[in-house]
Formats: C-alpha cells, sequence, structure tokens
C-alpha cells in the first residue's frame, strides 16, 4: 500500500508539472520544467519518491516579431534584467520603450546597459552586443550594449515568473563575459513551445513515478 500511495503522489506531481508547462506554452522565453523521481529502496522498489524538478534550458525557435524593440539570442545565455533592485535572467526578449527611456518586459523588468531616447524607431545589435538605434531625423546613435550571462548550470536557475529567473548557488555564478558562439537578433522573439504534452517529462518520468 505504501509503494502504491507514494507513486500516486509521484504521478499526482509530474502531472502539475507538466500542466504548468502546457498552461505557459504560449509564453514568449517560458523554459518548461521537469521533474525527477528516484526509487525508494532500490532494487526492493518500496515506492517512489519525488527528488525535485529543473527548468529545461533548451534554446527555443526563433520567429519575426512586430515589435521595433524585441530581441532574442541564438545560441546560449540569458537577457541581464533588474526590477525594484532585484536583478534576474530571462530569455524573453519582448521589450517596449518606457517614458525613462529603459526597455521594460510586461512585467516590468528593465533591459539592463540600454537606454532608447524618445523618437529612435528601431534597434539593431551587433555581434558584440552594441546596440544602435535610427533616433528621428538623425544619424544612427550609440545606445549601450547588451551583455549576455551564462551559467555552468542553467537547468539549477529559479523560476520567479513564467519566463524569469534568479541565480541559484547550484546554478553558479553569472559570467561577466559575454557568451561566446551566442549573439542577440532583434525583431525576433524566442518562441519555443511545448510539444505533445512535454513528450520527454510524460513519457519517460510517468513510468517511473507510477512504478511501484
Amino acid at each position: 500500500m505504501y509503494a502504491a500511495a507514494t507513486g500516486m503522489a509521484a504521478q499526482q506531481q509530474n502531472l502539475d508539472v507538466v500542466a504548468d508547462n502546457l498552461a505557459n506554452a504560449d509564453v514568449v522565453g517560458f523554459k518548461g520544467a521537469q521533474a525527477s523521481f528516484a526509487a525508494i529502496g532500490g532494487n526492493a522498489q518500496l515506492g517512489t519518491a519525488a527528488t525535485g524538478t529543473h527548468t529545461v534550458a533548451t534554446q527555443g525557435k526563433l520567429m519575426k516579431s512586430g515589435g521595433p524593440f524585441d530581441v532574442a539570442i541564438d545560441g546560449g545565455g540569458f537577457f541581464r534584467v533588474e526590477r525594484d533592485g532585484t536583478h534576474a535572467f530571462t530569455r524573453a526578449g519582448a521589450f517596449a520603450r518606457s517614458a525613462d527611456g529603459s526597455l521594460r518586459n510586461a512585467d516590468g523588468w528593465r533591459l539592463t546597459g540600454v537606454r532608447v531616447p524618445a523618437g529612435t524607431t528601431s534597434l539593431s545589435v551587433d555581434a558584440a552586443g552594441r546596440v544602435t538605434g535610427d533616433v528621428g531625423v538623425h544619424a544612427r546613435e550609440g545606445l549601450g550594449r547588451i551583455r549576455l550571462a551564462g551559467f555552468d548550470a542553467p537547468e539549477r536557475l529559479r523560476p520567479i515568473g513564467s519566463a524569469v529567473f534568479a541565480a541559484t548557488r547550484g546554478g553558479k555564478a553569472a559570467r561577466r563575459s559575454r557568451r561566446r558562439g551566442s549573439r542577440v537578433e532583434n525583431c525576433l522573439r524566442d518562441a519555443r513551445k511545448i510539444e505533445r504534452l512535454h513528450r520527454r517529462v510524460d513519457d519517460g518520468n510517468s513510468r517511473r513515478a507510477t512504478r511501484v
């Protein structure tokens, strides 16, 4: 009975993770989670225990967007964002210009390192992350630089929103240098979607969770 009860509890947690993934599947830059499980008692198979969840930090498909200030990362790394003194990281690059010239997402997170003057109609980002823009009738102006953050274990970042993450000790500190091989593209979005009911979680973990 104990083994069956632990299997049912683990299965419920797995279903909760899958349901959350599906609910956020259309959120720009969303990274799904995956639950993990372990057998209690080894070969004795006394039951199943949930050992936690981790972020599935994989590259999403880059798609054209209609936002002049949208940016996306082609490769590894995260945008550095800040809100009310809290620093965080995201792959979601759907930004809009605020009255103070900062670029912020719908939840108020500010992209660090860039300031956009009034009248700017478009952005360009070079391979080094330097941002320029068409400002009114003037020539292109430098608007700052986007410096990506890299992590040794991005799957251990802690979600603090649907597409925003906080650093953890397990994920190691963010590296200040720019990610090699990664570049920022403008007028694109990371449009990752969860496919087939998060197939890898459902097929693999469901079997482990219900094994008694």
